[in-house]
């Protein structure tokens, strides 16, 4: 079978050796043939796997609740019980939400209101924050304005 031939005192390591080499010299081309397969075909067969997978655990899951169905009614009335603490907690949180939103408008109506009702002498545009402006008085006020034009060229005088 082998090529090599070694004697019983060289070691299993050299035997193991000699036994790698034969499988690949005989079944090399199987496995790069299966090893091409597999890279062309991957997705559908971890496809086909996740399949059998989830389906033997759908199987073991029908026969330990067939066999003994008071442990799937307390699993189910656990997860009913489960659901009714979460529904509870959102409504709390819902009713929570809704208290501040009101307490928030109601502050904000007061604050509209205190400010419509107080002695401020009227609004005025631009705010408070320039008090010399004023944009009917011509005032350059860190506008651009561009030069003026005359019907005279630079460098040549008119007339």
């Amino acid at each position: 079978m082998s090529n090599f031939d070694f004697d019983d005192d060289s070691g299993e390591s050299a035997a193991f050796l000699v036994k790698g080499t034969d499988l690949l010299v005989n079944y090399g081309w199987y496995i790069v043939g299966l090893g091409i397969f597999y890279l062309v075909f991957r997705d559908k067969i971890n496809a086909l796997l996740d399949s059998w997978y989830t389906k033997r655990a759908e199987r073991e899951y029908a026969a330990k609740y067939h066999k003994n169905p008071d442990l799937g009614r307390a699993r189910l009335e656990a997860m009913e019980a489960a659901r009714q603490r979460m529904q509870e907690e959102l409504n709390r949180k819902a009713a929570e939400a809704e208290i501040r939103k009101k307490e928030l408008e109601e502050k904000k109506r007061l604050e509209k209101l205190q400010r419509l009702s107080g002695d401020t002498g009227g609004n005025r545009l631009g705010g408070a924050a320039s008090s010399k402006y004023n944009p009917l008085m011509n005032d350059s006020g860190g506008r651009y304005k561009p030069p003026k034009r005359s019907c005279c060229k630079k460098g040549g005088g008119c007339g």
